[in-house]
């Protein structure tokens, strides 16, 4: 035996409960120890870090932000959940990462077959990471789709949908109020090198915030559409313009590697357009795209992919 230790929360050894093998210099989460700059497991070097298991805290800005946490914060506060065993950052997760990662993970097949195969499993792991669950399979009809189409195409099925909420403040008797628009939040998931605009996929965008302004949430002025998307998949200006136009709220989740263990991480729903003063407005997402929320990761796996829904005529795919 190299080495048994038992430790608190943030690594720190109980005392009277630590052997160590000679020259042993590992311990937390395999972390090698620094015993020379703070005695015996009071400092631990990682790749990308530094840390004080007995402060939960490290000695260099976290390369790996997190939403609400110091950027000294060790394992974003959370030990128990959270392992950083290089200390380094995520990776943004671009179309073509994302295929290399499918590549080394299992996936087989070449061109659009292979690429169908990777867009559906990036779909699943969109809609949990994005809270919309599992896919969806109700239609919506669209007549602004079928006008566009010359009638080929009069409905949608986006990828994710569930209820909107809107809560006001009540004056009598004094309190929140609360009201629940069923099927009035749409997902959309794209892996896609470039611009979604309103015509993109045989103009399925414009067909889906059609459908969502027509929805309960949406003539209440809560229709949510989230676009959870690859690190290089842009929204086009036509579609916010088209969303404030008709009081949507359009937010993108954009998606991230974790370099760690290739698990794909997601940023919170970053809004893209709002309603301010009663008028929706575009909101610069420059600032903020780097916030990223790590607690929860999900790992790329062909055993996963399902069957296309043969209802959907939209098919996903990663593109180039």
């Amino acid at each position: 035996m190299l080495s048994a230790v038992d430790y608190y929360p943030f690594g720190m050894q109980m005392p009277g409960r630590v052997f160590n093998g000679v020259g042993y210099r590992y311990g937390f989460n395999g972390q090698e120890k620094s015993n020379e700059i703070k005695g015996e497991g009071n400092s631990y070097t990682a790749k990308f870090w530094e840390y004080d298991p007995r402060l939960g805290s490290r000695w260099n800005v976290d390369l790996k932000p997190t939403v609400g946490i110091s950027d000294y914060a060790a394992f974003a506060n959370n030990p128990i959940f959270n392992a950083d065993p290089l200390g380094d950052t995520l990776r943004p997760l671009t179309t073509h990462v994302l295929r290399d990662m499918a590549r080394k993970t299992g996936f087989t097949g070449t061109g659009i077959v292979f690429n169908r195969k990777v867009g559906k499993a990036f779909e699943m792991i969109g809609l949990y990471g994005g809270g919309f669950g599992s896919e969806n399979t109700t239609r919506f009809t669209s007549t602004e789709r079928s006008y566009a189409t010359a009638g080929t195409s009069t409905s949608v099925i986006p990828d994710g949908v569930r209820s909107a909420k809107k809560i006001q403040i009540r004056l009598i008797p004094p309190g929140l109020k609360t009201s629940i628009y069923p099927n009035s939040s749409f997902a959309e998931v794209k892996a896609v090198n470039g611009v979604i605009s309103l015509s993109s996929n045989n103009h399925q965008i414009r067909g889906e915030l059609d459908a969502l302004k027509n929805t309960a949430g949406g003539k209440a002025g809560v229709g949510t559409m989230t676009f959870i998307t690859t690190a290089n998949t842009v929204i086009g200006p036509d579609v916010i313009e088209y969303a404030m136009a008709n009081k949507l709220k359009v937010y993108q989740v954009f998606s991230f590697q974790e370099t760690d263990d290739n698990s794909i991480h997601f940023s919170p729903p970053i809004p893209l357009a709002l309603p301010v003063n009663g008028k929706n407005v575009p909101i610069d997402v420059t600032p903020i795209v780097k916030l990223v929320d790590i607690k929860f990761g999900y790992m790329l796996n062909p055993r996963w992919v399902r069957p296309e829904n043969p209802k959907n005529p939209d098919v996903e795919e990663v593109e180039q």
